[in-house]
Parts: C-alpha cells; structure tokens; sequence
C-alpha cells in the first residue's frame, strides 16, 4: 500500500481504525506509505502487520483539525508530518527502539505531540543496552511537544516560529529530564507537570534537572491536579 487515508471521524474514545497487512508485505526495510488525515479524531489507529510495518509514515493533516489518542506502527524509523491543519498525536505503540525521527517541520498548523515515554530512552531494536539517537521538529505553529523521558546528549528537540511549549511530564524526581548541553531550541515555554509528592521530591534542586535556560520563562505553581511551572 502507498496510500492511506482516513476522513471525518469524530469519537476519540471509541472509534479504532485498522489498516492490517501480511507480514510478507512490509518485510523489506524501506517501507513508506503517505497517509493523510482530513477531520479525525479517533482513538487508534493502526497501520501494520503487527510483527512489520512502514518504515517512513509521510503524515498529512488537512480538512479540519485532526487528533489521534494512539498511532500505531510496528519497524517505523521516520514520522514526516506536513499539511495545513492542526494536529495532536497524544501517543504511540510498537515504535519503542524503531522511531529515531518525528519532523513536523513543515506543518504550517499547531502541533501537539507527546512522545510515549520509555521511546526516547529505548534501546535500539535488536540490541539489548543503549538509547536511540532521538529527533524531533516542529514547523511554525504555537507547537507543543511532552517528554516524559530524559532527553539526552544525542537527541534533539528542534521546535520552529510561534510560541512553542516542551511540556515535561515528570514522573521520577531523580530523573534529569533535560540535561545540561541537551540539544532542545525554540521553546519559549517549559511547562513541568508532575504529582505533588514527585514535586516535593525535587525539593531545592529540582530547576537544575531542566539544564536548559530560565531566562525570561515565567515561573508559576498552580496547585490544582499537579504542579506547574511555566
């Protein structure tokens, strides 16, 4: 399949979508399929032979605004987004050791895309230690991109014009989320969401996890569901 195409789908909690192949149909290691979405919300959506899929998904976000819960691919290496409607992509499956790039940047919409945690960090497939080479780009959109595993010295988050926003959702105090010398450029927001007692955990010296600058952040607690900073 070099084409996919999903339109006008509005329930997020129930509706799931399923484009299943052979195994024997994406053996090979330079699968691509363009995928468009135009008016989708949905819950998953799957696209490949469960033990194979598409190295490069080329995603296009046109029609209306589009939201996916889950996107679901097994093998994919590249995730190119591009289009002309705001897009959120709230999680992935089956992409843990496979998924080295996501390069939105020449979406000329919002993005919101969280990277599921455990991608970032994940050993590469077919080895047992080590962490991926990890990248993300953002276009011109007030983007927002949610980590919630450390990004380290070989990875990237690489966010374009407008008001970007790198939330990072901080799940184990003794976690450096973003280290010092990390690559990470064009935010003008951090947005740190965590439980109270993981807040507590960081105590004095929970800034210094971020390692990148505070220079002209605003700084707020919001005492609600968590904590914030912005």
């Amino acid at each position: 399949m070099e084409t996919a195409s999903v339109k006008s789908s509005n329930d997020n909690k129930d509706v799931d979508m399923i484009f299943d192949h052979r195994t024997s149909v994406l053996s090979g290691d330079a699968d691509e399929v363009a995928l468009t979405l135009s008016d989708v919300q949905m819950d998953e959506l799957r696209i490949d032979g469960v033990t194979e899929g598409y190295e490069t998904i080329n995603l296009t976000s046109t029609g209306d605004a589009n939201s996916l819960n889950t996107l679901t691919d097994e093998d994919i290496q590249t995730l190119n987004i591009s289009g002309n409607q705001n897009l959120i992509i709230a999680g992935e499956k089956n992409v843990a050791g496979s998924l080295t790039m996501v390069d939105a940047s020449t979406l000329e919409a919002d993005l919101d895309f969280r990277i599921t945690k455990g991608v970032i960090n994940a050993a590469p497939d077919g080895t047992s230690s080590g962490d991926v080479a990890f990248t993300i780009k953002s276009g011109i959109g007030d983007d927002t991109i949610r980590v919630s595993d450390a990004v380290g010295a070989t990875d990237v988050v690489e966010m374009g014009d407008g008001k970007d926003t790198l939330v990072v959702e901080a799940i184990d105090p003794t976690t450096n989320y973003t280290a010092e010398g990390t690559t990470i450029t064009g935010v003008e927001t951090v947005f740190v969401k965590c439980l109270i007692q993981t807040f507590l955990g960081f105590q004095d010296n929970w800034l210094n996890k971020l390692g990148i600058p505070w220079v002209g952040l605003e700084a707020r607690i919001d005492w609600t569901q968590f904590i914030s900073v912005i």
